[in-house]
């Protein structure tokens, strides 16, 4: 099992779930958002740089979006992933107002 935080906060339109080593494993993105990078449709891919790409038809992602988001990806992957509720919010701006770590 592995055990996966958010680096944003819910809602959103798309995130970046890390690992215990804050490696990103899984990008989660509305399909809104995720046209704007090329998807076409829902689905879970893996992006050339071995992260797992998650495009969910819904308005906005919130907590239950992305655990069912990732029993789907544990699915598809052939691992068990779980999302753990550990608050970034201290450590991390949303990215899409910021490039990096806020102060």
């Amino acid at each position: 099992m592995k055990t996966l935080r958010s680096m944003s906060g819910y809602p959103c339109t798309w995130d970046d779930l890390i690992d215990d080593n804050n490696k990103t494993v899984v990008t989660i993105q509305t399909l809104e958002s995720a046209r704007l990078e090329g998807f076409e449709s829902p689905g879970i891919s893996v992006g050339e740089d071995g992260v797992f790409d998650v495009v969910v038809d819904v308005p906005e992602l919130t907590e239950d979006v992305v655990i069912q988001c990732l029993k789907d990806l544990s699915k598809f992957a052939g691992s068990e992933y779980v999302y753990s509720r550990e608050d970034m919010g201290k450590l991390w701006v949303h990215r899409e107002e910021t490039d990096g770590p806020s102060d």
